[in-house]
């Protein structure tokens, strides 16, 4: 699985394994562990490093550490699904290289094993917590696929919620970000069949 190249995704996409098997306590176990990780210290890639970042890499340098071990330990990239076995049902995206953020990823999984476990109370706190996070573009970087990604999984947690309306509105935004990339169309082609009701 990889988690030593990008610890957040690959505790994420460990999640997803255990999310599939319904073993939604211990999802949510991993997806804790992976948003502890998730601090403004780490990398994400295609970001403009901040001074802290600047000095940690300045630091591993002065240790003679080199880069690809720093890399294995701050290294935070979006969750990539090269296949379809780890992708939630709920998504309903088919095919593959489907990249959604990270910590985007945490709340709309946390919020899925929340809801199968009928938890209300914190079926709203993932909710919330995902809709912040898209707001101040917490690990999403100004690629708009990932913010059409992330507009999506929002739309799919409003209407499980049964909020259709905000549904509508989330699922417009992704069409309104993904319009100039045919092949995130292509995945999100049952979108439209959403975005409907």
């Amino acid at each position: 699985m990889n988690i030593n190249h990008d610890t957040v995704s690959g505790w994420l996409m460990l999640a997803s394994f255990f999310y599939r098997a319904n073993q939604y306590k211990k999802s949510l176990k991993i997806i804790l562990y992976a948003l502890s990780k998730c601090t403004l210290d780490k990398i994400f890639l295609g970001t403009e490093l901040s001074v802290v970042q600047r000095l940690l890499i300045k630091w591993t340098f002065v240790q003679k550490q080199g880069v690809v071990l720093l890399f294995k330990f701050v290294l935070v990239d979006g969750v990539s699904f090269k296949n379809s076995t780890f992708i939630p049902k709920e998504l309903l995206i088919e095919g593959s290289n489907c990249k959604i953020p990270p910590v985007v990823y945490a709340h709309f999984l946390s919020f899925l094993c929340h809801y199968h476990l009928n938890n209300v109370r914190e079926c709203r706190n993932s909710l919330q917590d995902l809709q912040l996070t898209i707001v101040e573009d917490y690990f999403i970087r100004k690629d708009k696929c990932l913010k059409a990604y992330s507009y999506y999984c929002l739309g799919t947690v409003l209407h499980l919620m049964g909020d259709n309306e905000s549904a509508k509105q989330a699922f417009t935004e992704t069409l309104k970000l993904a319009y100039r990339h045919p092949y995130l169309i292509k995945q999100l082609r049952r979108l439209s069949m959403i975005a409907s009701l």
